[in-house]
């Protein structure tokens, strides 16, 4: 789902507020400790830069080889750059072996949030991404925001061909607090299809009110490595 750009940009200048001191070289450090990770290993701890530390592990059948595979999310242990709102969090895809070794298969620098990138809804202590595995459809939803609330599932299948992680579908709910309205956009990459649902109250907070709206949209093939929360 694509959010209605006015309140994505209140969003994200309230999280433009948490990236404010060197971004760019930073970013390009974060990045790189991870462009030297093996491609086999015998311990998933080997796929742990440092600097960054094991904050959940997910494991699940992604490739349907039927050997159990790894979800990793990592969180930068480096103070200097707790503030930052991009690269903060990561995802790391470990395929399991026949050996008993893990396999890399994708590393996902931009799909997560940061501890403070939730907003007031996030509480003082931050918030974290909810991610699951059904049916080999990798599942990540994330909420936060404060008078403007945001929640964002993101559905990842594994494609073969590309040996990828393919964006199948974007689920979001964008709301006004003080008024209750909002628009609600689900897009299925598989078909193509972009449902729109507007919901708006009266002055007294009733009598409902849903518009919806459904559009082709242009075939896209989007994947978790290259997927960017911030640029909706």
């Amino acid at each position: 789902m694509i959010i209605n750009n006015f309140f994505f940009k209140k969003i994200t200048f309230v999280f433009l507020l948490f990236m404010m001191g060197g971004q760019t070289p930073l970013l390009a450090t974060q990045v790189s400790s991870f462009a030297s990770l093996p491609t086999i290993a015998k311990s998933m701890l080997n796929f742990v830069p440092q600097g960054w530390y094991l904050e959940r592990k997910i494991v699940a059948e992604l490739n349907g080889d039927d050997f159990s595979d790894t979800i990793l999310v990592l969180t930068d242990n480096n103070q200097t750059t707790k503030s930052q709102a991009e690269g903060h969090r990561k995802i790391i895809i470990l395929f399991g072996k026949s050996t008993g070794e893990f396999e890399l298969n994708s590393v996902a620098h931009h799909v997560l949030w940061c501890e403070d990138c939730y907003g007031t809804l996030g509480g003082p202590g931050g918030n974290f991404p909810e991610i699951k595995v059904s049916k080999g459809v990798l599942s990540i939803y994330q909420s936060g925001g404060s008078s403007q609330a945001i929640d964002i599932t993101l559905k990842f299948r594994y494609e073969p061909k590309s040996n990828k992680f393919r964006l199948i579908g974007k689920d979001s709910i964008v709301r006004n607090r003080p008024t209750g309205d909002g628009e609600i956009v689900s897009i299925n990459y598989l078909s193509n299809y972009k449902k729109i649902s507007n919901i708006s109250f009266d002055r007294f907070g009733e009598n409902e009110k849903i518009t919806d709206k459904v559009e082709k949209i242009k075939p896209t093939m989007i994947y978790l490595e290259g997927y960017n929360i911030d640029e909706l």
